[in-house]
C-alpha cells in the first residue's frame, strides 16, 4: 500500500488548501494518515466552525482505474449530522474489505456544510409546499392543524384550549337557556330572580368563552399567513395570493368573527 499511500498524502496536502478558498467558512486540516495496524486512520479538525454548524463528511476510495471501492468497514467521524471542532478520526479496516497492502487506491475525503434549512422544515413531509387554501381549510377545522403540517411542529395543540371553549360555550349557553326558561315559568318572585340571575351570569361565560374561541382560531390564522410566505419565499414560489382577512362581529351570534376571501 506504499504507492496509493503517496498519492493520498498529496492530496490531503492539497485539500485544506480548496477548503480555506471556497465558499464554506470553515478550514480542514491537513490530515494526518496512519496504516499502522492493518488499518487506515485518518486524523483531522474542523475549524471555524460554530457550535450549531453541523458538516457531512465523505470517503470516496477509487482503485487505479477509477472504478469506486464500496468501503464497509469506515467508521468514525463521517457521514452526516457530524460536528465541527478539533480531533476528528476516520478508520478504514481496508483488510476486512479485501484490499490487500499491494492495491492501489486513490482516497478523497469531501466536507460539506449542512444548510440551517436543512434543518428547519418549512414544507411538507412530501418536500412539496402545500397550497394556502388546503392549510387554511385544515386549520379552520382544527386550530393549529395547518401549522403542523407547514412546519412540522405540534400546533395542533392549540385545538385544546380551542376546542375546550367552544365546549364551554355551548354549555353555559344551554344552561343559561334553560335558566331563563324556568325563571318564566316559574310563580314565586325570588325563583324567578335566582334563575334570571343564573342566566345572566352563564350567558356572560358563554360569550366569553366564544369570543376566547374566536381568539383562538384568529391567532392561529394569523401565525399561518406570515409562516406561508416566509416558507414560500424559502421554495422559491413567489407568486401573489388573493387572501383578504376581514375581521368583524356577529351581531347575530353576538360574537368576534373573521371574514376570509381567497382566490384559489
Amino acid at each position: 500500500m506504499c504507492k496509493s499511500l503517496s498519492s493520498l498524502i498529496a492530496f490531503f496536502l492539497f485539500f485544506p488548501l480548496c477548503s480555506c478558498f471556497g465558499q464554506e467558512a470553515f478550514i480542514i486540516t491537513k490530515p494526518v494518515v496512519d496504516t499502522t495496524g492493518k488499518k487506515l486512520t485518518i486524523r483531522y479538525d474542523i475549524l471555524d466552525s460554530k457550535p450549531d454548524e453541523k458538516y457531512n463528511v465523505t470517503l470516496i476510495i477509487t482503485d487505479s482505474k477509477g472504478t469506486t471501492i464500496n468501503s464497509r468497514t469506515v467508521q468514525g467521524d463521517i457521514g452526516e449530522q457530524v460536528m465541527g471542532g478539533p480531533g476528528k478520526k476516520i478508520i478504514w479496516d481496508y483488510i476486512s474489505d479485501n484490499i490487500s497492502d499491494e492495491y492501489e487506491i486513490s482516497i478523497k475525503i469531501k466536507v460539506t456544510k449542512i444548510s440551517k434549512q436543512s434543518d428547519t422544515k418549512d414544507i411538507s413531509a412530501s418536500g412539496s409546499l402545500p397550497s394556502l387554501g388546503s392549510l387554511m381549510l385544515q386549520s379552520v377545522a382544527v386550530p393549529g392543524l395547518g401549522l403542523t403540517r407547514l412546519k412540522q411542529k405540534p400546533f395542533w395543540i392549540m385545538a385544546v384550549p380551542g376546542y375546550g371553549l367552544v365546549g364551554g360555550a355551548v354549555f353555559y349557553k344551554l344552561s343559561s337557556d334553560a335558566n331563563l326558561e324556568n325563571s318564566n315559568r316559574t310563580s314565586d318572585p325570588n325563583d324567578r330572580e335566582m334563575y334570571y340571575d343564573r342566566y345572566k351570569q352563564q350567558k356572560n361565560f358563554a360569550l366569553i368563552c366564544a369570543a376566547g374561541a374566536a381568539v383562538v382560531w384568529i391567532a392561529d390564522l394569523a401565525i399561518l399567513f406570515p409562516a406561508y410566505s416566509n416558507a414560500k419565499k424559502q421554495s422559491g414560489d413567489t407568486r401573489k395570493s388573493d387572501l383578504f382577512v376581514i375581521p368583524d362581529f356577529s351581531t347575530t351570534c353576538n360574537a368576534p368573527v373573521i371574514t376570509l376571501k381567497y382566490t384559489f
